[in-house]
């Protein structure tokens, strides 16, 4: 008679052998729960894996926005550097000629010389252009 571990199981519940029929179906339930537990394991990494790449191209989303935005930030930052750049050649021009009027104007505007009534236009103008550029909007 051929070997069938069915039969075994069969014959063990028949007959009374209750470790025996024991026996025989952790023989059967091994193979299965393995089986099962293997299954498991599969069905978690897969939604593990569809959970990860969704997080992922979340993720990579973002990562495109803040490289756009940095982008923006580098112009804007350059375009101020450009502005405090200019304020401060006319600041120190400004100040050049106020620290030369002190030191050499008359105390009467009408008693000045041809060079300290151009030193006082070039204030004047250094004062407007100082004034839109401080004022100015960047965007």
């Amino acid at each position: 008679m051929p070997h069938l571990p069915g039969l075994e199981v069969v014959r063990s519940l028949l007959v009374g052998g209750g470790m025996a029929a024991g026996n025989a179906l952790l023989a059967l339930a091994g193979p299965v729960g393995i089986g099962i537990g293997v299954l498991s394991l599969a069905g978690g990494a897969i939604a593990a894996r569809k959970k990860n790449g969704k997080a992922i191209e979340e993720a990579q989303v973002e990562e495109l926005q803040t490289q756009e935005l940095t982008s923006k930030l580098n112009i804007l930052k350059y375009e101020v550097l450009g502005i405090a750049s200019v304020i401060s050649k006319h600041y120190q021009g400004v100040e050049s000629i106020i620290d030369t009027l002190e030191k050499t104007a008359p105390t009467d505007v009408q008693s000045f010389d041809a060079n300290q009534k151009e030193m006082l236009d070039t204030l004047i103008t250094h004062m407007c252009e100082l004034s839109q550029l401080i004022n100015k909007k960047i965007q």
